[in-house]
């Protein structure tokens, strides 16, 4: 198996943000805290490393990014008037105006990877309608950031509490940037900052857990430990799943997922319908985890995510190429999974179905691609 070059990156960016979650729930996670300047810089390297054509809009863009994200935060903060009444702590580094310079570099990561992510997920809309998009998916993001900033002192907010006025005000800055960005730049594609936006997400839904607490290192095995345990589990209840409901009394969504391509009318199937179905219990599991001491249901809720993602990277974006993100690797697990995937596809209907799991398949499908080739010629004969 030849790995590429940004799959490397995301491999070494997807390491130091399990390094990072697991460095925050141990007791001195001070010590990461203050890391996350460093942190910043070497994820917008990395991201723009592989940025794939270098022209003088791209550093336009980026300088437009930083210069007003930063003085954007200096007039928030002397004024009160555009996020609300707000100050910096020391954690973020050098301040100048009282804001930390990193900030800036903080609005161009962020600013890059949604601008980018909305150019793969709506590569034929217009520039004034990605933009729009992309500056609520800033939004929804610093939904995220907002009570880790708070937890581990970042910034502080009186009373510790967010006021709506923030948000509005992430859009307003956010709007004019992403703008731009979609009007200079609505043609890039960069697959590592999709996925270093992906474990933004996780990595602030984990902090978020952590509460800033000192957790013995016995604990943060068993919760390592539980959240493993989960991902490993929902293959098997992925396969129950979609077995026993989806090719049976739920095969009324499941049933376009069957039909040939060609058959198929615009992008979302109402097979689409079942992540949100198995979002509930994650959902459910975070909500009880962090509203009662049964903290592990935290970890459970994590789990199904992290499959959740699993799933949607390795069904969606890399089988059936829904998303061009990666291409698809000539190794002896990937035929497998393909030839599995093909062979479960092969039925237009739900009876006599096989190979109804994802990570794990049948040693058959294993086969040399000689083998397999003489096993299909003659089953087509």
């Amino acid at each position: 198996m030849k790995w590429s070059k940004p799959s490397l990156a995301i491999l070494y960016l997807a390491i130091i943000y399990l390094v990072g979650i697991v460095g925050i729930l141990l007791p001195i996670h001070p010590e990461f805290i203050r890391l996350t300047p460093l942190n910043l810089l070497v994820s917008l390297l990395t991201v723009l490393l592989f940025h794939p054509a270098w022209q003088p809009q791209s550093v336009l863009v980026l300088v437009v990014f930083f210069v007003l994200g930063f003085f954007a935060e200096v007039f928030g903060v002397h004024t009160g008037l555009l996020f609300g009444e707000y100050y910096y702590e020391d954690v973020l580094g050098w301040k100048l105006w009282d804001t930390p310079i990193m900030i800036g570099v903080n609005w161009m990561l962020l600013g890059y990877c949604c601008g980018v992510t909305i150019n793969h997920l709506l590569p034929r809309w217009a520039w004034w309608q990605k933009g729009p998009v992309a500056a609520a998916l800033m939004v929804f993001l610093d939904s995220f950031i907002e009570p880790v900033a708070i937890a581990y002192n970042f910034w502080e907010w009186p009373g510790g509490v967010v006021p709506l006025q923030n948000y509005l005000g992430w859009y307003l800055v956010s709007l004019p940037l992403l703008l731009l960005f979609a009007y200079l730049q609505g043609q890039i594609r960069n697959k590592v900052a999709i996925a270093l936006l992906l474990m933004q997400f996780v990595f602030l839904r984990y902090s978020a857990g952590s509460k800033h607490k000192n957790i013995p290192m016995i604990q943060v095995l068993m919760y390592i430990g539980i959240t493993l345990l989960t991902v490993l589990v929902m293959e098997f209840v992925a396969w129950s799943a979609h077995k026993y409901l989806m090719h049976g009394w739920l095969w009324i969504w499941h049933e376009d997922h069957h039909k040939p391509h060609h058959e198929k009318e615009g992008f979302f199937e109402k097979n689409d319908l079942f992540f949100l179905v198995f979002a509930i219990p994650s959902a459910l599991s975070y909500i009880i985890g962090l509203a009662t001491p049964q903290r592990w249901l935290l970890f459970v809720g994590i789990g199904i995510s992290i499959y959740g993602l699993i799933y949607f990277l390795i069904h969606d974006v890399y089988i059936h190429q829904r998303f061009k993100w990666f291409r698809q690797l000539d190794s002896r697990y990937s035929r497998a999974i393909l030839r599995a995937h093909g062979s479960h596809h092969a039925k237009t209907h739900k009876e006599d179905g096989e190979s109804f799991g994802l990570l794990i398949v049948h040693p058959k499908y294993f086969k040399k691609r000689s083998e397999w080739n003489e096993k299909q010629k003659t089953n087509s004969e």
